[in-house]
């Protein structure tokens, strides 16, 4: 959903009213008043939209959607392995894969924090990430696509197993280097 702020002042003010008469239906004032406020309107669309007949449009939510999830199969995936296997991946990689989200830039990537931040702790979707920092204090989004190329390209849950192995771990953490600096 995309409001005017003359619609955000009054779904605010409605909202205040629903949580004052302590009105309790379907919709919750809390959540829809804190979308509002903080930008994450996408929110509204993804709790009710079968209600309202509404669809997320946005594709920084695509984007930071498809980020956490591939950060939770990476980091599952790690988590199942071996001793060997997590030897295998230390020699190949210096980042660590049980970390694979390490959040957005707060400076310059301020939305995709927030959608992040909103999604895990507001949304409680992918809630084993509410623990972690959302601020990385580095540009991400370059870096989360060139993640996801590789994870896409690797990463076949319809037609074959939901975890990935050693080398494609190595592979997807090690997109975290910029390609000019290898």
């Amino acid at each position: 959903m995309n409001f005017t702020p003359e619609q955000r002042l009054i779904i605010g003010l409605l909202c205040d009213i629903h949580k004052k008469l302590e009105i309790n239906n379907e919709y919750d004032a809390e959540l829809i008043s804190d979308a509002i406020l903080t930008g994450n309107e996408w929110a509204i669309d993804l709790e009710y939209g079968d209600l309202l007949s509404s669809k997320i449009d946005d594709h920084r939510f695509d984007f930071v959607s498809d980020v956490l999830q591939m950060c939770t199969v990476v980091e599952g995936s790690y988590a199942q392995m071996t001793d060997d296997e997590k030897a295998m991946i230390a020699e190949g990689t210096k980042f660590n894969p049980e970390k694979a989200f390490f959040g957005f830039d707060g400076n310059n990537e301020s939305e995709y924090v927030s959608f992040a931040r909103f999604y895990v702790t507001r949304i409680n979707r992918f809630p084993w990430f509410s623990e972690r920092e959302f601020n990385s204090h580095i540009h991400s989004v370059d870096t989360y696509k060139r993640m996801l190329r590789i994870f896409n390209d690797v990463y076949d849950p319809v037609h074959g197993d939901d975890h990935l192995n050693a080398q494609q771990i190595i592979s997807i953490m090690n997109e975290k280097i910029h390609p000019s600096n290898r």
